[in-house]
């Protein structure tokens, strides 16, 4: 999930500890799907909106700084970003969905092509049922609901921040009116309106309104908030924390409050969308040189998973899908689910490498026709799943 599927901070000042904490909302969300042992992993998407939220608006600010900014080669970054695993994805499940699933599930899983391939998951799983319905279970592409989240605040944020900026108004007064107004409508519709809270796009807004706003901070008070992560708060014998360990260390228990202790008995997102969000918040605002960061998002084995977390996030739920269909039995279903987590990860880091990088960062002089042949694909399938749709899910392929 931007980050779910955003991540371009090759285009800014590197933070491996970005990186690392994007391993933990990835991680989180597995295991969550794998077992349901660890309650609250879904909130992993929830840390991915704040991450994404502060890297987009960190690149438009830069950009909108130095007079380079582009709506048209924005969205081609966007879409050599996103579309490539993307589309190797919803392919995979339309195969295998032609020799594991019955008619009526494969028109079923065409209808989702469509809304996958158009950003709009969200809307249809809206109009569908709630996202811990037990018929989520079978839903290859549910995941991609946030991925619809993440698109529909690329395509409005960018107009809002050129207009504020050319307009000469102050940035952080729209950043902190639309992020208050998306939190209210969060928290009153949490308690009317429960689906359509957790999955229509304002009611989500504030959780990447809340990253766009540390990354206003940090690109207009970059000396100011330097000072307060390097200011030391406790200092006895050898302990020296400052307050950027303090607000990592802090961080992190926020979020591993999340993970474990939420669950989803609770009115999500609501008042509990807090505890990852700014959990997000206070670990990217502590700086990668604070203790938490440095110590283990930074780590390269944490570092080597971000890396892969929007491969991954793609990948996992319709494998451990697709193959508990296939399962026989509890053990047979755990052994599967062990050994589909294991294909997601071997499969991520293919994708990442073989597939991403070299459409992502190759064909330099050429971005805009790489983007024109990825539009061109996606629509390929999103036009395959009308086919598969209005042919009732092809049930000639059996006797």
């Amino acid at each position: 999930m931007s980050d779910l599927a955003e991540s371009d901070h090759t285009e800014m000042r590197h933070r491996s500890d970005i990186d690392g904490l994007r391993a933990v909302a990835v991680l989180a969300v597995v295991a969550f799907h794998a077992s349901k042992r660890i309650s609250g992993g879904f909130v992993g998407v929830d840390i991915f909106f704040v991450i994404s939220g502060f890297l987009i608006s960190s690149i438009i600010l830069r950009d909108l700084k130095l007079g380079t900014f582009n709506f048209i080669d924005f969205y081609v970054r966007r879409i050599r970003r996103i579309f490539p695993a993307l589309i190797l994805v919803l392919l995979t499940c339309w195969v295998l969905g032609w020799y594991i699933l019955g008619p009526k599930a494969y028109a079923y899983l065409g209808e989702h092509m469509i809304a996958g391939a158009g950003f709009v998951s969200n809307i249809l799983l809206w109009s569908e049922s709630g996202f811990f319905d037990p018929a989520a279970g079978s839903k290859p592409l549910l995941h991609l609901w946030s991925l619809g989240i993440e698109e529909q605040f690329y395509l409005v944020w960018p107009v809002f921040l050129v207009l504020a900026w050319k307009g000469k108004q102050k940035v952080y007064v729209w950043i902190m009116a639309l992020l208050f107004s998306s939190f209210v409508v969060n928290i009153w519709g949490i308690y009317n309106y429960p689906i359509a809270t957790f999955y229509l796009p304002f009611s989500r807004f504030w959780e990447l309104l809340l990253g766009a706003l540390l990354a206003y901070i940090n690109f207009n008070h970059s000396k100011l908030l330097q000072f307060s992560q390097d200011l030391i708060v406790i200092s006895w014998h050898r302990v020296v924390l400052s307050l950027g360990d303090i607000a990592s260390l802090a961080g992190l228990l926020l979020i591993l409050t999340g993970i474990f202790f939420v669950s989803e008995a609770n009115s999500f997102p609501g008042w509990w969308a807090l505890l990852p969000t700014i959990g997000a918040f206070l670990l990217i605002a502590a700086g990668p040189k604070s203790a938490i960061n440095q110590a283990l998002l930074s780590n390269r084995w944490m570092v080597s998973i971000g890396l892969i977390s929007y491969p991954l996030y793609l990948w996992h739920w319709p494998l451990l899908t697709f193959g508990r269909m296939t399962s026989i039995g509890a053990d047979h279903t755990r052994l599967t689910t062990l050994l589909m987590v294991l294909l997601s990860i071997l499969l991520s880091y293919m994708t990442c490498y073989l597939l991403e990088k070299p459409l992502r960062f190759g064909f330099k002089k050429h971005g805009r026709f790489v983007a024109s042949g990825l539009m061109i694909a996606i629509a390929m399938l999103a036009t395959l799943g009308v086919v598969t749709n209005f042919e009732g899910g092809w049930s000639n392929r059996y006797p």
